[in-house]
């Protein structure tokens, strides 16, 4: 006949034992349910050995165990002993139907944009009209654009007469910087070909992989040299894809600007201010961008901050769903429980009754 003083605590500990299997099933998902089934079993397995008066402490029968001496804890060792031998038998069933849980996509796919700035180096933008001059001003301003861009690819080509690409595309933007730094007025020969650097830079972007690209054409005269003219040029990014934002640098009126002598030699002095707005404005129109002007160095750090609002990066989230194996927690629990009572069974108890 199996008392209540037995049975009442069992009760107890598998209600337990089904409160944390309930909650295990709502925090985890388990690849092989099937082992849960086996907890079903347990309390059977408990109740047959208390019936049948075969619940084992170390090598001490039941009516044994009662016989220890009031020795304070010790008395309490020889349930906590078979409760723990059932706990930790109940983590390594957790533990082999695989609980899982949701993880958390690390990755999450960004789309930059690629983006080109071409920069007039011609001698008209060492003009006055910005402080020192327009191309510092035009320096200090592409420089607060490109760090703003933080998951893009840009590249710099700078020209006048001709063109060069000083930076091709890239991320790394301590690079890009220093090569803004770097830009002086007659690293090339001098005029303004606009058409020779939006073709520049559109060769930059032909063979992008980017689904959105951009450039940035900054000018601050009027189109008198070059091969390609600058409708040809817009054509061209048209065909590719591109949006040009052309940007016109120069104050309203006159302005201190440059010129040589006959020796060569560079002066100052009160000229008018000559932009081709017309061929900027369309060069923007055909190829989907924006024409701005900018008459101070304030107005073109709105206009960069402009181009920057309507260039937003293209964010495309990819939600994985993966999951991943936690039977280890449970699995250590187990272990850890098995050598607690594996030193009860061997080391204590043995020293007690020895």
């Amino acid at each position: 006949m199996i008392s209540r003083k037995n049975i009442v605590p069992l009760i107890l500990f598998y209600a337990f034992l089904l409160c944390l299997t309930l909650i295990g099933i709502q925090l985890y998902d388990f690849h092989s349910p099937k082992w849960l089934l086996t907890l079903i079993v347990l309390p059977f397995i408990s109740l047959f050995f208390i019936k049948n008066k075969h619940e084992i402490f170390g090598e001490l029968t039941l009516n044994e165990v009662s016989e220890i001496p009031a020795y304070g804890f010790l008395q309490a060792l020889p349930s906590s002993y078979k409760y723990l031998s059932k706990t930790a038998l109940f983590f390594m069933i957790l533990s082999l139907a695989r609980p899982q849980e949701d993880m958390v996509p690390k990755d999450i796919s960004k789309e930059g944009i690629d983006i080109i700035i071409a920069l007039d180096v011609s001698l008209s933008m060492l003009a006055k009209d910005f402080e020192p001059d327009r191309l510092a001003a035009a320096k200090r301003v592409a420089k607060e654009f490109v760090k703003d861009r933080q998951n893009d690819r840009i590249g710099i080509v700078i020209y006048a007469a001709e063109s060069y690409p000083i930076v091709p595309l890239t991320s790394d933007k301590q690079t890009i910087l220093n090569a803004i730094d770097g830009i002086e007025f007659g690293e090339l020969k001098d005029g303004t070909a606009i058409g020779m650097g939006l073709a520049s830079a559109v060769n930059r972007l032909k063979e992008s992989s980017s689904e959105s690209k951009a450039i940035i054409l900054l000018s601050d005269g009027e189109n008198n040299q070059g091969e390609i003219r600058p409708e040809v040029a817009s054509e061209l990014a048209k065909a590719y894809g591109v949006r040009v934002y052309t940007i016109g640098v120069g104050s309203e009126g006159t302005a201190l600007s440059p010129g040589r002598d006959r020796f060569g030699n560079i002066g100052y002095r009160e000229a008018p201010v000559r932009i081709d707005e017309r061929t900027l404005y369309e060069i923007a129109e055909k190829t989907g961008g924006q024409y701005f002007r900018a008459t101070s160095e304030e107005k073109l750090k709105e206009i960069y901050s402009e181009i920057d609002k309507l260039e937003k990066t293209r964010f495309e989230a990819t939600i994985i769903k993966q999951k991943a194996d936690v039977f280890y927690k449970f699995l250590w629990i187990s272990l850890g429980l098995m050598i607690i009572v594996f030193a009860l069974k061997n080391l204590l108890f043995k020293s007690i009754f020895s």
